[in-house]
């Protein structure tokens, strides 16, 4: 008597990423061949069918009805959770999500992850958002993956991106020239650009642009230059002791800038410590100005003078944006939201000027 066949090993212990893993293609990839959705290439969905075959791959019903309907949760990536400034960003992002009945998932943007998207990026598109909405720079290998997965981003790259763009551009540019203007007027003509270096070939490189270039047009339209100065941001950088004992470049010697202008909120503690550890008070030494506003920056001493955003009504038309692409509904244009010049201790004189007092 022959005792029963030994069972068979389970079909549904097969997974999604084990067919991936087998075509050797994307998770993204695999889910457009088994839904039907979107372009996929010959080549990749017949090795994606050939990998089902060999694994005996079925998703289940369950499954499948999950991925044909929206999470209703979407993510919001920011470069630094610690900074007064990206949680009013976050504020804007949850305010408008939950007007209209989503969740919002909240992370720090990963740094560049070289050939692979980051362990994060990949949790994300795992976790069946529905979007992400950027407060910062992302890399390229990490949008790919989202894009490869279907997961719509803002800002974007199309049309929207570009009305985006030019809103930003209206709403800030009163705001700059107003600042460049005062700093000219105090008699500053060595300016430093303090900024972060960002990952290759991220997003919201094109969106600074229009700044920088104004800033570097005025500031050479009487003589003058714009020497970039890049800190390093972030829990690791900010305050972290220079092996050498120097002070940060381009902040010592006669040539040193009279002003620096931070293009970040997030940049600000690491510019105050490069100044103190180069022993430059401000601002009889250097005026310091910081675009992105916060109650320590006013409480700081001296407080410091700030390009102030309503980053909470941006994030809030952001997210917005991805909700009516959500539900394919049509986009209105992007409000312009306006930014504001503040003037407050951080900025005075430039060394051996006469001042002519606070703007008016």
């Amino acid at each position: 008597m022959t005792g029963p066949k030994p069972s068979a090993p389970s079909r549904q212990s097969v997974t999604i990423r084990d067919v991936a893993t087998e075509a050797g293609v994307g998770l993204g990839t695999v889910s457009r061949v088994l839904n039907g959705t979107g372009y996929t290439s010959p080549e990749a969905r017949e090795a994606v069918q050939r990998a089902v075959a060999r694994l005996h791959y079925r998703p289940s019903r369950r499954a499948r009805s999950l991925r044909q309907a929206r999470s209703l949760a979407i993510a919001a990536m920011v470069p630094n959770l610690m900074n007064p400034v990206y949680v009013e960003f976050l504020r804007g992002v949850q305010r408008a999500a939950t007007e209209h009945g989503y969740v919002v998932l909240i992370a720090e943007t990963p740094p560049s992850s070289g050939p692979a998207e980051s362990p994060l990026v990949r949790r994300v598109i795992e976790e069946g958002v529905d979007g992400l909405v950027l407060g910062g720079p992302l890399g390229q290998v990490d949008l790919a993956a989202l894009r490869e997965a279907g997961v719509p981003v803002v800002p974007g790259s199309g049309p929207e991106y570009g009305s985006f763009t030019a809103s930003w551009e209206a709403g800030e540019s009163d705001a700059t020239l107003s600042m460049v203007k005062r700093l000219i007027d105090l008699g500053h003509r060595r300016v430093g650009y303090v900024v972060r270096p960002e990952p290759r070939g991220a997003r919201l490189g094109r969106y600074r642009r229009a700044r920088d270039s104004l800033i570097v047009r005025e500031i050479r339209a009487v003589g003058g230059s714009v020497t970039r100065v890049p800190l390093e941001a972030g829990p690791e950088g900010i305050g972290r002791p220079d092996p050498q004992g120097e002070a940060d470049p381009n902040l010592s010697g006669p040539d040193r800038p009279t002003a620096f202008i931070a293009s970040s909120h997030q940049l600000t503690p690491r510019l105050l410590l490069a100044l103190r550890r180069a022993a430059l008070e401000i601002p009889t030494d250097a005026s310091v100005v910081v675009y992105g506003d916060s109650e320590w920056a006013a409480a700081y001493r001296p407080a410091l003078t700030v390009i102030r955003h309503d980053t909470s009504a941006e994030a809030a038309w952001l997210t917005e944006r991805l909700i009516e692409e959500l539900e394919g509904r049509s986009s209105h244009q992007p409000p312009v939201v306006r930014a504001e010049y503040i003037e407050r201790e951080s900025c005075g004189p430039a060394p051996g000027q006469v001042g002519r007092g606070p703007a008016g």
